[in-house]
């Protein structure tokens, strides 16, 4: 998980890497991550760097698992 939140960190800062295997990974591991203490900072720093295709994505995952996230203590 903190590798996932510096690296997200590193988005916010528009350091010039790839960074679409993190897009793709948090959507795919939504649940996971939001539902740790930090993951939803890491899932909203994703939201707000990624680019439209990976947004929408990423909001769409979050959006089916919608009910399990609001019953989480951090989702």
């Amino acid at each position: 998980m903190r590798e996932l939140c510096y690296l997200a960190k590193l988005a916010a800062r528009n350091v010039v890497v790839s960074l679409q295997f993190i897009f793709v990974a948090a959507a795919k591991y939504c649940v996971d991550i939001a539902t740790h203490q930090h993951g939803c900072c890491v899932i909203q720093r994703c939201i707000a760097h990624a680019t439209r295709e990976y947004r929408e994505n990423l909001v769409a995952e979050i959006s089916a698992n919608g009910l399990l996230l609001a019953q989480d203590v951090f989702g």
